[in-house]
């Protein structure tokens, strides 16, 4: 699977990078925001503490994920209902 891991294509094709709850130390992964920012790409980083990819941020949000990531991720619309369900 990681043979196939390819962060700059995976950041040239992100609209934005969330960085949610990590050292950025750990690679491959680690890898992905520096590549976000190679392609002008917003890099927004939440953690409750700061972090080595705090430079790199487009901007830094502390708190947990469980109370900030809500906030940042839109809102899904309800799946359509099951075929031959009634509808609400």
């Amino acid at each position: 699977m990681w043979a196939r891991f390819d962060p700059e294509r995976l950041a040239a094709q992100a609209g934005a990078m969330r960085v949610v709850g990590t050292s950025g130390l750990v690679q491959p992964a680690a890898s992905l925001p520096r590549a976000a920012v190679r392609h002008h790409r917003p890099v927004i980083v939440v953690d409750p503490n700061p972090t080595g990819l705090d430079a790199l941020a487009t901007v830094s949000l502390r708190g947990s994920a469980v109370s900030v990531v809500p906030s940042i991720l839109p809102t899904a619309p309800p799946p359509p209902p099951a075929r031959g369900a009634a509808a609400p």
